[in-house]
């Protein structure tokens, strides 16, 4: 049905090609990324599985994107759903009516064959086919642990699978046909602090039982509030899902190709020509879309551009910015991978209780709010850190409460900042001096 439908399509556009529309409009060439998805979801809403808010959900959908490049310089988008066909001619005057002028529009990918990257798990058809027990065991395993285990009384989950055939083609003849099979579970506990699983598998019983433990671990440090002892310039370590977030907010926003090109990014384009040095260097930021079964892992982009590994910095020095094909051809580079996922690669120590051994106090952070706020290109941060541990002597006292405000490129160029392995995140836990306040 997907590629009768995706045959169809390409049919369509192409009866299109060379000929001058009533508007003027003469198509030159297209493409399109499909997705026939069919999504389960399951969850448990306040400690209570299948309520009216969690009820078991299936859905198929059938969807994407379509590019069209005109002559004078001219490309529409829009987006694609299983009536696009039926009601071409609508969609068809739309496109040409919300044509636009772009003097660096992309071009098409030539015809190639992006690396095979195993994404596809052959144990989540049977439960999108309606042989589901797994996330009902998987549910139930999460609130028994979390119950029996740690005292929790409240907890939210959620299990959802999907089953994604994509298939993205340009007129040109460049056709890429796969499947992929992203899994998602997350778990909450007592309002106060949840972890999620996401990959293109299903979980092994060992990462079902570390989201358990640590949901649970954490929450009932959480709840044991205290008075923060003390202010001023100390310790904090960014647990790894904050250090994520934080290297995706002030790194990765920085190497969009899209702000450096117009001059938005803390960094110019000179900056990478150069090889600028702008942090330690043993630092290097990597983006891959290559690792088997990854949730960020993938074949090629909507624009068809391949997927594969790149560093973005290397020695701490800049190599690349993230670019599309508009703006590989706007600063006369070359396309890069997107960020499906980043790795930050630098010198670690073994474990964040590693970390506690190297500062005889200091401030966990698992959670702040308002980082989208900050000013990304600065550097510079000032947030509340709802939920944090205070730690001394390797021992964890408790909740406190705080804000902190440094600057996390000044962390990143700094021999003095240190890193811990995570077992469980594909980045580490980040340790440096901020000043802390109540």
């Amino acid at each position: 049905m997907t590629e009768k439908f995706a045959d169809e399509l390409a049919a369509v556009l192409d009866k299109q090609l060379g000929r001058v529309q009533p508007s003027g409009l003469e198509l030159r060439g297209w493409r399109f990324d499909l997705h026939d998805l069919r999504l389960l979801e399951v969850g448990i809403k306040n400690s209570r599985l299948g309520g009216p808010y969690t009820s078991p959900s299936y859905k198929e959908d059938l969807g994407g994107e379509v590019f069209l490049h005109w002559n004078n310089n001219r490309y529409s988008s829009g987006k694609l759903d299983r009536h696009v066909l039926q009601e071409f001619a609508t969609h068809w005057d739309l496109w040409q009516r919300t044509a636009y002028t772009d003097e660096d529009g992309p071009e098409l990918a030539e015809p190639y064959n992006p690396p095979e990257i195993p994404l596809e798990d052959a144990g989540v058809y049977p439960i999108i086919q309606g042989e589901n027990r797994l996330p009902f065991t998987v549910l139930a395993q999460l609130q028994q642990g979390l119950v029996e285990q740690y005292g929790l009384h409240k907890m939210d989950a959620r299990f959802k699978v999907t089953a994604d055939r994509r298939i993205v083609r340009n007129s040109l003849g460049f056709a890429v046909d796969y499947r992929q099979t992203p899994v998602q579970i997350f778990a909450e506990a007592e309002d106060t602090f949840g972890e999620a699983f996401a990959e293109k598998r299903l979980p092994k019983p060992e990462e079902i039982s570390h989201l358990i433990n640590y949901v649970g671990e954490v929450t009932n440090y959480l709840r044991q509030e205290i008075t923060l002892p003390a202010t001023g310039r100390l310790p904090i370590i960014l647990a790894p899902a904050v250090t994520e977030a934080f290297l995706a907010q002030f790194l990765l926003h920085n190497l969009q190709g899209s702000l450096v090109a117009n001059r938005q990014s803390a960094f110019a384009i000179g900056d990478f020509q150069e090889k600028r040095q702008v942090f330690r260097p043993d630092l290097a930021l990597v983006v891959d879309g290559t690792r088997p079964m990854r949730a960020g892992s993938y074949r090629c982009t909507a624009e068809g551009v391949a997927t594969g590994r790149i560093e973005l910095i290397r020695g701490g020095r800049l190599q690349t910015p993230i670019l599309s094909r508009k703006y590989a051809k706007r600063l006369g580079m070359v396309p890069t991978p997107v960020p499906g996922a980043f790795l930050l690669e630098v010198p670690m120590v073994e474990s964040l209780e590693a970390l506690y051994a190297r500062v005889p106090r200091c401030l966990v952070v698992h959670s702040v709010l308002g980082l989208h706020t900050q000013d990304a290109s600065s550097g510079i941060f000032s947030l509340t850190a709802d939920q944090c541990l205070w730690v001394e002597s390797g021992e964890i006292k408790g909740k406190v409460k705080a804000v902190i405000a440094g600057n996390f490129f000044a962390a990143l160029a700094s021999k003095e900042t240190l890193f811990a392995k995570s077992a469980w995140d594909d980045n580490p836990a980040c340790l440096f001096v901020a000043d802390v306040a109540k």
